[in-house]
């Protein structure tokens, strides 16, 4: 009786040894999961909610303009996803922090309206028109109404219908621009194909599709620098 006894034991302590090591691995594998998500989640992709309608064409719902990819406008309050790892181009939707940060890392942690100390962390959407090295300039297209031309490092010579998703055009009449707005013309003022405005290195031109009220680098800020992006909007 005493074997079976010490047998049922050693039955029981291996059993529990296994078990033991059963719940270890699935422990680790629990912890792998959440720290590889947390990673994907603070590094690679996220979400953001829209402030504002500076991303809102004025015409998203008119029926008459057939070409407008209503995919393409964003709206208070909407849930956007990024991709923090593209390469940003010409026509990205990017958000952006509004200012130098001097902590990525602390930055990704304030959310909503946690923007930080006097709004230091302060995020912005807003679509990426020119790259560094590329100069715009404004084209007359009848009283205090201009179109943006875009001319690329490379030499190519683009207009706003570049713009194209899903074979549909963004809606360009919204993107004419307009002395008699809030936003105006700004730093493109006066410019032409002779004196354009350059985009600085290291640096992107961002605009609002609303372009009539979106405050961006037409005015005070300014070409962005490319560290201070936080993801590329993903469709």
């Amino acid at each position: 009786m005493q074997n079976d006894s010490e047998q049922l034991d050693s039955v029981k302590k291996r059993n529990n040894k296994a078990l033991s090591i059963v719940f270890d691995v699935l422990l680790w594998v629990v912890i792998g999961a959440l720290l590889t998500f947390t990673v994907l989640r603070l590094f690679v992709f996220g979400k953001i909610r829209v402030s504002g309608e500076s991303m809102t064409s004025p015409y998203y719902d008119d029926p008459v303009v057939s070409t407008y990819d209503p995919e393409c406008t964003f709206h208070n309050d909407d849930i956007v996803r990024l991709n923090k790892t593209v390469k940003p181009k010409r026509g990205d939707v990017a958000v952006f922090y509004k200012y130098h940060v001097d902590s990525k890392f602390k930055a990704m942690f304030a959310h909503g309206d946690d923007a930080g100390e006097d709004g230091k962390y302060e995020k912005l959407i807003k679509r990426i028109v020119a790259l560094a090295g590329d100069s715009l300039w404004l084209e007359a297209q009848g009283a205090n109404e201009y179109k943006l031309v875009v001319q690329t490092v490379d030499g190519d010579v683009l207009y706003e219908d570049y713009y194209v998703k899903n074979d549909h055009v963004l809606d360009v009449e919204a993107f004419i621009l307009s002395d008699n707005t809030i936003a105006g013309t700004g730093c493109l003022k006066n410019t032409d194909k002779e004196h354009p405005h350059i985009v600085q290195e290291g640096c992107f031109f961002a605009m609002g599709d609303n372009r009539g009220n979106s405050a961006d680098s037409r005015g005070s800020l300014g070409d962005v620098p490319y560290d201070q992006i936080y993801g590329i909007v993903r469709s």
